[in-house]
């Protein structure tokens, strides 16, 4: 799934980016690409339902973190928006990669104060792929 997920991300991204004013770019116009992505990668009938990577792709875009891309900025809520945040932080200090995602997925849930046992649901994927893009 973690393949189908940093294709799902590629594809929104790249469905974004050919917006002509990208910085008035809504999270509706947002979560409207990542479900467009989703239906052309996958045939999944699980995936299109699942929150996690879908709300941590909106809450990176929207964070005003991304190097050289000015989506309109707004602060999401929740779990995976705290879950997001903590993924750019520990990536942009450059220690992490695909190499070592469950060393970094451990770090996000040690500072958001969750157990270690909670698996990732796609969320290191999405923001892995927005770090080897050059964007984090």
């Amino acid at each position: 799934m973690s393949t189908q997920i940093s294709q799902i991300t590629k594809e929104a991204l790249d469905r974004l980016l050919t917006y002509p004013d990208i910085e008035k770019i809504s999270l509706k116009t947002i979560e409207g690409e990542w479900e467009a992505a989703v239906n052309k990668v996958t045939t999944s009938s699980t995936l299109p339902d699942k929150k996690c990577p879908k709300e941590t792709f909106c809450t990176i875009c929207l964070s005003g973190e991304l190097k050289g891309l000015n989506f309109q900025k707004d602060l999401l809520d929740g779990e995976n928006a705290n879950y997001a945040r903590e993924l750019i932080r520990l990536l942009k200090t450059g220690k992490y990669s695909k190499d070592n995602k469950q060393e970094l997925w451990e770090k996000v849930l040690l500072k958001c104060g969750k157990n270690k046992t909670l698996k990732h649901n796609g969320q290191t994927d999405v923001a892995l792929v927005f770090y080897e893009l050059g964007y984090i």
